[in-house]
Order: C-alpha cells, then sequence, then structure tokens
C-alpha cells in the first residue's frame, strides 16, 4: 500500500474508523425502506386490511428519519471527512514546501506543485476516502445483505450468487480499462497544465509579440489532446458502468418470476418477495463499488507517487549547504568557479568580505551577479560552485535577509506584509503612511515604488546580521533613495550589506567595489 496511506499526520486512524461506522449506519438504515415495503404490502394488497392513520404517519416519520439519517451520515460526514483528507493532503505540501531548502524548491515543476495543491489533493481525497472508509463499510454492506437474502430464502439467494461471477466480470474488465485510460489522462492533463501555466505567465510577452493565431493554434493543439483524451475516459468510463447494470436489472426480473411460484404456493408473501428484489440492490451496488475501489487504487499509482516524490523528498542540499560555513571572518571566496542553474560557466570569482561593512557587485546584466549572494544565502545550490572555494564565517548561517525579484506579497495589510508575523520592531526608513492598506497578493494595488519601499522595509525589520539587496534603488524618488543611502551608511557598522547596483551612488560609501568583467569577479 502507499506510505501517504500509512501516514498519521494525514491518515489518522480515529478518522478512518470514525467514517467506517458512518458508513456501516447509513447501510443499516438504508435497510429500513424495503422493509416498510413489505410491511405496506403485506398489509394492504396480503391481508386486505387498511392501514390506520397513525399506522401510516408512524411509517412516514420512520422513512423520513432513516432519510435523514442516510444523508447526514452516509453523505455529508463523509463528505466532511474527504474535506478533512483535501485540508491534510494540501497542508502537508505546504508545510513541506516551507521546510524544504529553496535549492530543492526551485528544482521541482511549478506545473507538478500547481497541480498538487489543486487536481492531484482532490483525487487522492477522495481514494484515500474510497479505500479506508467506503470499501470497508461497502464490503459490510455485502455481507449483511447476503446474510438477509439468505434469511428470507436460501433459494432465491442462490441465484444472485449464481449472477455475481458474470456481473463481477463486467466490472473487473471496466476497472481494467478505466484504470489505463486513467493513466492517459493524467499525462495530457500535466502535459496541458504546463502549456496553460507558460503561456498564463507571459500573455504579456504574447501581446508584445502580437501574432494570437500562431499561440492560439499551439494552445489549442494541448488543450485539444487533453479533452479528447478525457473523452475516451468518459465513453469508456460510461459505457462500462452500463454493462454490469444489464444483470443488475435481470436478475430482480429473474427472481420476481421465479418467486411468484413462491408467492402462489404460500412459501413467501408478495410483500417479502418485493422487500427481497429491492436487497438485491443492496448486494449489487456495493458490490461494484468494491471491485472499482479495489481496482482503481492501482490506476491511482501515478497520484500517489507525484505526491510523496514531493511529501517525502530527501536531500543533503542542505547539509552540502551547511559545508561553507566555518570558523571564519566575514566570506572568501577563492579561485571559485561560478556556474547558473543551466550548468553554463558565468565567472571564476575572488572575494573576502569582513564580518560587516558595505560590499558593492557591479557588472553587465545577465552576468550573473545575483547568482554568487543566491548561492551564499541557500536559494541556489552549492553545487553551482566548483572547484576552488567558499568560506562563510559560520553565525551568518540562516542570518542573511535578500531582496531578491520579483517582490512577494499576500493579502494582508502593509504592516503585515512587513512585519510576516515578527516580534522584532518595525523599522520603516520611509515613514510609510498606508501601513493598514489591505493588499491584494494576487494583484498588487500599490505603485511600484510602495511596493519597493515595503520590500525594503520587510528586509531591514528581519535585522539579520547578513543583507544581500538587489537593484535596491529601483522605483524610488530622490527623497527616498536619500533616505536609504542614509541607513545602508548607518547600519554598514553593525551588518555586512552586499548590494548588486548597476550605477556609482554607493560607491562614496562603499568599503570595496566588485565588478564583474571577462568572465572574472574580483
Amino acid at each position: 500500500m502507499y506510505r501517504i496511506n500509512k501516514d498519521q499526520n494525514i491518515n489518522k486512524v480515529n478518522i478512518r474508523l470514525m467514517g467506517i461506522v458512518f458508513i456501516i449506519i447509513s447501510s443499516l438504515f438504508s435497510m429500513v425502506t424495503p422493509y416498510l415495503n413489505k410491511i405496506i404490502i403485506d398489509n394492504i394488497i396480503s391481508s386486505d386490511k387498511n392501514l390506520e392513520i397513525s399506522e401510516i404517519v408512524i411509517i412516514i416519520a420512520i422513512l423520513f428519519v432513516s432519510q435523514l439519517i442516510i444523508f447526514y451520515f452516509g453523505n455529508f460526514m463523509v463528505q466532511k471527512l474527504l474535506l478533512n483528507y483535501k485540508r491534510r493532503l494540501v497542508g502537508g505540501i505546504f508545510k513541506k514546501s516551507l521546510s524544504m531548502s529553496s535549492p530543492d524548491y526551485l528544482e521541482e515543476d511549478s506545473g507538478k506543485v500547481h497541480n498538487l495543491y489543486y487536481g492531484y489533493s482532490n483525487t487522492l481525497a477522495s481514494s484515500l476516502i474510497n479505500y479506508n472508509i467506503l470499501l470497508p463499510g461497502f464490503i459490510f454492506q455485502v455481507v449483511i445483505t447476503f446474510a438477509i437474502l439468505f434469511y428470507i430464502s436460501p433459494k432465491l439467494a442462490l441465484i444472485s450468487i449464481v449472477a455475481s461471477p458474470l456481473y463481477l466480470m463486467f466490472v473487473v474488465w471496466n476497472s481494467k480499462k478505466r484504470s489505463v485510460l486513467n493513466q492517459d489522462c493524467i499525462e495530457s492533463n500535466d502535459r496541458f497544465v504546463k502549456t496553460a501555466n507558460i503561456f498564463k505567465n507571459h500573455i504579456v510577452d504574447m501581446h508584445m509579440i502580437d501574432n494570437d493565431e500562431f499561440f492560439n493554434r499551439i494552445f489549442n493543439k494541448d488543450l485539444m489532446y487533453d479533452i479528447k483524451t478525457t473523452e475516451r475516459y468518459y465513453f469508456w468510463f460510461n459505457f462500462g458502468n452500463r454493462l454490469p447494470i444489464f444483470i443488475q436489472m435481470g436478475v430482480p426480473i429473474f427472481i420476481l418470476w421465479l418467486g411468484g411460484r413462491y408467492v402462489n404456493s404460500g412459501v413467501l408473501t408478495l410483500g417479502t418477495l418485493i422487500m427481497f428484489s429491492q436487497y438485491i440492490t443492496h448486494l449489487f451496488d456495493p458490490l461494484t463499488s468494491v471491485f472499482h475501489i479495489i481496482t482503481e487504487i492501482k490506476s491511482m499509482k501515478p497520484y500517489y507517487d507525484v505526491y510523496e516524490s514531493f511529501y517525502y523528498k530527501e536531500s543533503n542540499v542542505e547539509n552540502k549547504y551547511k559545508e561553507i560555513f566555518a570558523n571564519v571572518d566575514g566570506i572568501n571566496i577563492n579561485d571559485a568557479e561560478i556556474y547558473s542553474a543551466g550548468d553554463k560557466f558565468l565567472y571564476n570569482c575572488n572575494m573576502k568580505m569582513a564580518d560587516k561593512g558595505l560590499y558593492i557587485i557591479k557588472g553587465p546584466n545577465g552576468s550573473g551577479k545575483s547568482t554568487i549572494l543566491k548561492i551564499i544565502a541557500g536559494i541556489y545550490p552549492k553545487s553551482l560552485v566548483k572547484n576552488g572555494s567558499i568560506m562563510i564565517n559560520e553565525s551568518f548561517y540562516n542570518d542573511i535577509s535578500v531582496l531578491q525579484y520579483p517582490l512577494f506579497f499576500f493579502n494582508g495589510s502593509v504592516s503585515d506584509n512587513i512585519m510576516c508575523g515578527q516580534n522584532n520592531s518595525m523599522i520603516d526608513i520611509f515613514d510609510l503612511s498606508n501601513l493598514n492598506k489591505e493588499i491584494h497578493g494576487d494583484k498588487v494595488n500599490l505603485s511600484s515604488g510602495e511596493q519597493q519601499k515595503l520590500a525594503l522595509s520587510r528586509v531591514f525589520t528581519e535585522d539579520r546580521k547578513v543583507i544581500f539587496l538587489d537593484e535596491p534603488f529601483s522605483n524610488l524618488e530622490e527623497s527616498a533613495s536619500v533616505k536609504l543611502k542614509s541607513y545602508i551608511e548607518e547600519i554598514k557598522n553593525e551588518k555586512l550589506v552586499v548590494v548588486i547596483m548597476h550605477d556609482d551612488s554607493l560607491d562614496n560609501i562603499a568599503d570595496q567595489v566588485f565588478t564583474i568583467s571577462n568572465e572574472e569577479l574580483k
């Protein structure tokens, strides 16, 4: 069985037992209606007796209460447990994302992570409910129904047993067919999601290229492939579901025909025969579900594999990152070859920085200025450094703040976005006047200058020993730039501040300026 099925953080035993009890309660009360039908038929038709009004009221009340119980335990509570599973699955992905090292997370495909939060979590929640709750409940319903049928009429019950293999043959064939097509649907959906993610993130670029027909053609190609694959699944899913129904419909008809002879001979009452034929449904429906669940648990393997490969991902990236921290002063990089994430050589790096001070890195666009800082901060893996050596003061570990792009914002006030739940005192060098303004994380309702000030305030409020700033003066008006420069000059005596710059506005207060030129950073 899959690993998350045994994981108590996701699949708690008490939740499973509770769900099974709900299904059993629902199954037992679903037996009430056929029995009440028997009472009515035997009293009115067989005995030629009219039921009293009070008896009718009691029967209706019992029907109403039983249906309420079936709704509450068999429908609502099971759906509630489904949402509970989904909450644990989605919450597990988010917690893992937060605990995962940055290089590990960035290595993951964004389309895959998107699916884990949305489509896959729904599918896996349904699968866990099916296997852990519905399956045991349906098996109980099949067993109890068989017992009731044999109690009523062993001979008629044997007919149900004889018909079961043919019925199950159709069910198993359908389940296997669905398993294969389900895999095709997963692959086609993944392909479309990746295409959709790429295109939705670059609509502006496509506007600039101005060739809508071309992009529509590419987009619709993957969309139609996904639609056609899903269409095939729906066809065989519904066609396969209809085949067993022929048996399910035929057996009660045959039983009614044969049972009619028992009624005529007085072996059974008409009400008992009708009740028996209705209980057949309580046999075939859960029997179908049992075999679908057993077969489909195999077809769910791709979903489980993707989830588990992320949720249980193990890596030594963080350990390798820790290796660059040692009992040294500041940051020392000697003859280190720096590569991009695409394994392209960028430059040979030689840098020495003290524990405190202001250092500036300059270079052409795309030369890899931010790469070395992201390696030091643990955002990029240490594997991008080849040969040479890189050593960092061990006290800097987990004490680095980074201003990087795109800037990060979430739903909440400006103050919330600066503090991020920290207990530190807010450092607001720009005298922000909109601290209570609510921000929309998906479409930030702040000017570019306000965004820059907020992001800088967050970095400074974190109060780390090391601060990396990538183009911190972007979008700032002159007065704000003056305040920022003054603050950097103030804290450089207490912290190590490293700034990526293109202009010379900080050169006069910098301890050293490093430049990338001719594949050398020094």
